[in-house]
């Protein structure tokens, strides 16, 4: 699995695997909304990111 869509199929599955991560990511969204970033969460996917951009 190379590139974007290697790395999009790997989350489906994993989102597959271990659907209460999905599920606690949504709850943070309808509770704190854009404005609340985890932190943990957001330095986890910064080169991902940055790879895209």
């Amino acid at each position: 699995m190379d590139g974007l869509p290697g790395y999009a199929e790997k989350l489906a599955r994993g989102y597959d695997e271990y659907p209460d991560i999905l599920r606690l990511a949504t709850w943070h969204h309808f509770e704190r909304g854009d404005s609340a970033r985890v932190e943990a969460a957001v330095r986890s996917n910064q080169a991902k990111v940055d790879q895209i951009a």
